[in-house]
Formats: structure tokens, sequence, C-alpha cells
């Protein structure tokens, strides 16, 4: 019985075996349909974290560029649009816009005292994360900053030599452009403040010598070297080279400058003071003539010396005691002897057409006219269709005007609404010749001293034909034949006027 209950038992452990082997043979079926089912999953996975690494990188050069911007405006002294004129700057040169990420909402906090803080976002479009209904991701950055505006020092060197008198374009010299560029840097610099903390400016001239002024005598040593030169001391001094003097900032009240006479009276020297002194001419603005002696056909008139060869031309009623002859445009009235206006249309004329002489084309006319009363707008000559500079405050104004037709109206006219009375219209001819050149001077409150520079300024308002130049005495500076503001230095002699 035994025998034969080991024969059965021996038989089930045989098909046991058997059952088991195949059932791991078909274990491989069962793993790859879980895999099947897990592919998906895996792929979505590596997707988000490709677009993850995006929204990353993203954000890192998001963080670069405001880092530099946040610089930038914390080292900028400004208004609060100034500072983020310069965030704004920074920022774009440092994402431009070929980069991954639309950025958005850039922006400069100032609101803490001494800190500057700058944050931004920027859009990064998904492609794998899209297919769950995520079309972007955005990222966001801030950078703060302490504020500290770094000191500066700036030297300009500047040439003074004799060179600089040269014509560097137009009537400007050499010199006057250089200025001129170095009033701009400072403008720049400064702004509107005559200290900044932590900026330091100086100049240094490319010269043997400066000409600081005769007027700054006591800056400098006494006079017992003349250097060889003149016994007239000009204004200019060396430098000082003495204990190291010509390195440092000292004041002159710490430290002399030693004259320097050689050649300094020449009118080739530089003259980098500019004019510090006193104006020496009474009534250079021309409000009068009181005390100028007028050579032939010169005039003050209307604020201005004119010099004309006139022939009058025959105004009737120019003073406008009526209104006889004259075509009142809208608002216009002749009253109380003025020309009235007491309305505010925009544009609006009064005309005449003179006929002793009439208007000829390409004549040069002076058209001066008195604004008694003005409460707004303003008013222009004109000659036919040319009309005048505008005018807008009281005052008697002379313009030139060159007619482009025969026969053409003459006229005052409106430009934005004025309102107010005018006088004393009054037009000449101004062109013609001389048959000499004729002067007007003065004597200048103080005596012109032999051998001191003296800088002369002037405006051609107008010129028709001709040319026009300065004196000091006997030394004359260049002719001008166009209109502009000039600017000579000339170098006196005794008793000059």
């Amino acid at each position: 019985m035994l025998a034969v209950l080991s024969r059965h038992l021996k038989c089930a452990a045989g098909s046991l075996g058997r059952a088991q082997a195949r059932l791991g043979a078909d274990t491989a079926g069962a793993i790859a349909i879980v895999f099947a089912l897990c592919v998906p999953a895996f792929i979505g996975a590596a997707g988000v974290a490709v677009d993850l690494s995006q929204a990353y990188n993203v954000k890192v050069r998001l963080a670069n560029a405001l880092d530099k911007a946040a610089l930038a405006a914390g080292s900028t002294d400004g208004t609060q649009a100034q500072i983020e004129e310069r965030v704004q700057a920074f920022f774009d040169a440092n994402y431009p816009s070929e980069k991954l990420g639309t950025p958005f909402d850039l922006a400069a906090d100032l609101s803490v005292q001494g800190e500057v803080t700058v944050s931004a976002s920027s859009r990064v479009d998904t492609t794998f994360m899209n297919i769950l209904g995520l079309d972007h991701l955005n990222v966001s950055v801030a950078a703060t900053v302490k504020r500290d505006v770094a000191g500066l020092e700036v030297v300009l060197v500047m040439d003074t030599t004799g060179s600089m008198s040269a014509t560097a374009g137009g009537s400007q010299t050499k010199i006057d452009a250089a200025k001129q560029a170095a009033t701009s840097l400072v403008t720049t610099l400064f702004g509107p403040n005559s200290n900044v903390p932590a900026l330091w400016m100086g100049v240094v001239p490319f010269s043997q010598s400066v000409n600081i002024g005769p007027d700054r005598s006591s800056w400098t040593t006494s006079d017992s070297n003349h250097y060889g030169g003149g016994a007239t001391w000009a204004g200019c001094v060396e430098a000082r080279y003495s204990g190291g003097h010509d390195m440092d900032d000292s004041p002159p009240s710490d430290n002399l400058f030693p004259k320097y006479y050689n050649q300094c009276t020449n009118t080739s020297s530089n003259d980098w003071h500019r004019g510090t002194g006193t104006d020496l001419v009474t009534n250079g603005t021309f409000g009068s003539s009181s005390g100028w002696t007028m050579g032939a056909n010169w005039a003050v008139s209307g604020g201005v010396l004119a010099k004309t060869w006139s022939t009058p031309v025959t105004v009737t009623n120019g003073d406008f005691t009526a209104s006889t002859g004259w075509t009142l445009g809208t608002g216009w009235t002749v009253t109380g002897g003025v020309l009235s206006k007491t309305t505010t249309t925009t544009s609006s004329a009064v005309t005449r057409t003179p006929s002793s002489p009439a208007i000829v084309n390409g004549q040069s006319y002076q058209v001066t006219f008195t604004i008694v009363t003005r409460t707004a707008g303003s008013m222009r000559s004109s000659i036919g269709s040319v009309s005048g500079p505008t005018h807008s405050s009281p005052g008697t104004y002379t313009d030139i005007i060159v007619a482009n037709a025969n026969g053409a109206t003459v006229g005052l006219n409106t430009a934005d609404g004025f309102r107010g009375t005018v006088d004393n219209l009054v037009i000449n001819t101004t062109s013609g010749t001389s048959s000499t050149p004729t002067t007007t001077l003065r004597s200048p409150s103080g005596s012109i001293v032999n051998g001191t520079q003296y800088i002369v300024t002037y405006t051609v308002v107008s010129r028709t034909n001709g040319s026009v130049r300065l004196s000091v005495g006997n030394v004359n500076g260049s002719w001008h034949s166009s209109a502009g503001t000039y600017t000579e230095t000339l170098t006196g002699t005794s008793g000059g006027g």
C-alpha cells in the first residue's frame, strides 16, 4: 500500500514541476504587457523634463540679465525714468530678442531707501506639456542691490596751442569747438547740479602756457622773471612745477602760478580763460544809440544796430491814424491811433499794396513795427507770401524780408490767435551800395590797455550784402558776410577804442 501511494506522489510531483515550468515560460508575455501600458507615462515624464529644463534655462538667462541691469541701476544716479531707461537698456543688451523665452513686466523698484530691486518674467512655450493642455510656463526672477554711485575722476586734456585758432568749419574756431564739446560733457555729467558727490573734474591745458586772464594777477607770483618777453603781463602763466604742484589741485591761495611773458601778447596766444572780466561796452545791446558815434547810413532801431542804403516805401496810414487803404482781416480794427485785435481768430491779416514805389521781386526790405500791447498769441510782418519771424511780446521789431513777387502787398498777420495792439509800420528798401566803408564806434568805459587781449562777441542778425568786422583800436577782426554770432580775440593798443 505504501509503495502504491509513493508512486502516485511521485507522479503528482512530476506533473506540478511541468506546470511550474510552463508558468515560468509565460511570464515574459506579462512583463511586455505591463511595459506597453507604462510607455506613455515614461514618454510624458521625459517630455515634462524637457519642458522644465527649457524653463530652467530661461530662468538662468533671465536672472543673468537682471543681475546686470540691477548692478547698472544701483550705480546710477538720476530720476526714476532715467534709471528705468538704463535698466531697460542693460536688460535688452543681455537678453536679446532671439533668446528662448519672451520677457515681460520688467520693472525697477526704488521704494526702499538705498536699494533698487529689478524684476521681470518670461513666457516659455511648451512642446510636450502642450499634450496635457499646458501650452506655456511663466518664470519670474527678481534681483536686489544696494545703491552706490561709484566715484568718477575725469581729466580733460585740452589743446590750447596757436593751431586751435584755425577754423573748425564755418565761423567756429577749433578752440571754440573744443570748449563747446567740453561744456557738453560737463553738462551731461553734472546735469542741473553744481556739485555731484564722488565726481571730480580737472583740466590740463596742452600748451607751454595758459592764459588765465590779466585780471587774476593775485593768482600769480611776483613779476621778477619776465622770461624775455614784453614789459606788460597779458595773463599767461606756466605750470607750478616747483614742489610738484603741477600735478595737484591746490588752489592759487596755497600755491601761486609763475607769470609767463614770452609771446603771451601775440594774438595767436591761447585764451583759455575766455573773458571772465568786466564788459567794457555800455549799451552794447543797442537799446538806444547813446554813447555811439554813428557812421553814414548807420542807425539804432528796434533794439539793433542797422546799416541801410534805404529808400522809404510809402505806407499811407502806417501810423494807423485811420484805416484808409488797409484791408482788415477778421477781428482787426483801427481805433485810437493803433491797429487793434480783440478776437482770437487763429489766422487773420492786415494788408495794403504800396505804390510809391511798388514792391519789387527779389528786393530786400526792412519792415519795422511796434507791438504796443499783447495779451495772447504772436505777430509777424509780411510782404506778399513771405513772412518775417514771429514776435510774442511788446516791443519794436525790425525784420528783413526779401519779396518774391512784383507789386506784392505788405502787412501784418497773426500766427496763433494774437490779441493786442500794433502801431507805426514803416518799410524801407535795404539793398544798394556804399561808396566807402563806414564805421560805428564808441570809447569803452575802461581804457584799452596795450598788449591786453580782449574777447569781443557780436551777432550779425541779418545781412543782405557786404561784410562787417569788429575792431579794438586799430586792430581789426575778421570780415564776416553771413548772419551768425562771432567771438574773436583781439589784442588792444594803447588808447584804442
